[in-house]
């Protein structure tokens, strides 16, 4: 039987303190039989939860509810770009919780634009603590930040040019590489690696289960981790595949793999689930090959695959397709015990599922007469909680919202029990 949600959230809302709101409780509680869905009044690029707080990214603030509640603007100041241009406000993105701090991936004006930084907030108040940039001359972005077991962060992404983050300085091999690295909790660096190749390479997400990173992203041919090749569908093409794989603690490769198709595949995100398989989601077009399987996308559809433990023979993976006769594609993916929920699009609607391996067991619609998507999912106990973006009225799971003043900057919050 699955825990009940301990979750301190209410089935309505009388107002918005910030951005999100909520009563302010001691300890997490039972949330009422009606599910929260509520408007946020811009689109939520980010979203983590501990279990006592739910913390979310919208347009340049962080905010937190639950037991504690604040909402903060990053401010500029400890940060300014050069002389000759404005200064901004850095635009936070993906968020994590862990050691009594809010660790937020950001962007700003830097060396590079847009440049990445990493800020940790106090998880109590919003104050800020320290930040991290991993700037390029180029350009970087952090596509995903997380927990890691000891203590600080790891974080990923792609850059162009050449990056730094404190004394260490990588260089693309190409267009653009990824890169992957192991904050400290005190702000430090413990070790970045690049991978990547002559074409455009990136890192889109990473998750973290006990001492095990697993990374996942995008390479094209020649493309390599550490020094390990990745393999390409056809080398001849410049079409990307999508790859995943696993390093230590230290930042060393302990496995890879790769999929794809002759076409360009995208990646979403990648998780660990309970079993210890590596999880990745993202889109697929026209056949795809998955070790010895061979799926055939209708256009465009959500790919969701499962590596095997490690330690299993091969640690091959099996894979399913999400979509229909419209363009369809994933956008997120989290962890829920042995299960993993996928968020994603079908045509103009959003949807999140809860899988397994080799069943679906629950589904969530976005609809709307506008365009629904999902930009981002947290695990919290008991369920989930998902970012939705809307152009127009959205309907969730039986609950209405109106459309938003402003079609670009629709955003909603939903926090659900697992069924």
């Amino acid at each position: 039987m699955r825990s009940p949600l301990r979750w301190p959230v209410r089935a309505t809302l009388a107002s918005l303190l910030g951005v999100l709101a909520g009563c302010r409780a001691a300890h997490p509680v039972a949330p009422a039989a009606t599910p929260l869905t509520v408007e946020v009044g811009g689109p939520l690029r980010g979203l983590a939860g501990d279990g006592e707080s739910l913390v979310a990214s919208v347009g340049t603030r962080v905010t937190s509810r639950g037991a504690h509640v604040w909402s903060v603007e990053l401010a500029s100041a400890a940060n300014q770009p050069p002389a000759n241009q404005p200064p901004a406000n850095p635009t936070p993105g993906a968020l994590a919780i862990g050691d009594g701090l809010v660790y937020t991936a950001a962007s700003a004006k830097l060396r590079g634009d847009p440049g990445a930084l990493v800020i940790a907030l106090d998880a109590a108040t919003g104050a800020e603590r320290w930040r991290l940039p991993i700037d390029a001359t180029g350009w970087s972005l952090i596509t995903g930040v997380v927990p890691m077991t000891g203590g600080g962060v790891i974080v990923g992404g792609a850059f162009a040019g050449t990056l730094r983050a404190v004394n260490t300085v990588v260089t693309s091999a190409g267009q653009t590489d990824g890169f992957v690295a192991r904050v400290s909790k005190d702000g430090s660096l413990a070790w970045l690696v690049r991978l990547g190749g002559p074409g455009a390479d990136s890192v889109q997400g990473v998750a973290v289960r006990g001492s095990t990173i697993a990374i996942a992203g995008n390479f094209s041919p020649a493309a390599d981790i550490l020094g390990e090749p990745l393999a390409s569908v056809d080398d001849e093409l410049p079409f990307s595949d999508a790859f995943a794989a696993t390093l230590d603690g230290s930042g060393k490769r302990t496995w890879s793999a790769t999929y794809g198709g002759k076409l360009d595949d995208v990646v979403a995100g990648v998780a660990i689930d309970d079993s210890d398989r590596v999880v990745v989601a993202g889109t697929a077009r026209d056949v795809v090959h998955v070790g010895a399987q061979e799926l055939t996308a209708k256009g465009t559809d959500a790919i969701v695959v499962w590596f095997a433990p490690s330690g299993s023979a091969g640690r091959t993976g099996t894979a399913r397709l999400i979509g229909g006769a419209d363009l369809d594609g994933a956008s997120a993916i989290v962890a829920a015990g042995d299960h993993v929920l996928v968020g994603g699009y079908a045509g103009n609607a959003g949807f999140i599922a809860e899988l397994a391996s080799d069943e679906q067991i629950a589904e969530w619609q976005a609809t709307g007469p506008g365009r629904e998507e999902v930009p981002a999912l947290a695990s919290v106990p008991g369920g989930f909680a998902a970012a939705l973006a809307h152009t127009a009225a959205l309907t969730f799971d039986g609950a209405t919202l109106p459309a938003p003043a402003d079609p670009a900057a629709g955003g909603a919050l939903v926090v659900r029990p697992l069924r």
